[in-house]
């Protein structure tokens, strides 16, 4: 099992990162059958996310993390 954090910022209106947001779990929540060099991920999921409120300039960040079902193929036992 490996971890994967997104982090996303948008302008001013917090609608602007939880639509950028939903774009990130649209593509990656429920998917799988993925190669990432070695790495076999047969499943990817959402299973935590929320608000960091603002940064110095008043831009909206959200953070989601994502759990990744994987194995990498080791030589010794193929």
């Amino acid at each position: 099992m490996l971890a994967v954090q997104v982090r996303t910022r948008a302008g001013l209106d917090p609608r602007e990162v939880n639509a950028l947001d939903d774009d990130v779990f649209n593509t990656l929540h429920a998917s799988g059958r993925h190669i990432f060099g070695a790495a076999h991920v047969s499943l990817i999921y959402r299973f935590s996310s929320g608000s960091l409120g603002a940064d110095a300039n008043g831009r909206q960040e959200r953070t989601s993390n994502y759990r990744l079902r994987a194995n990498r193929p080791h030589p010794g036992l193929e």
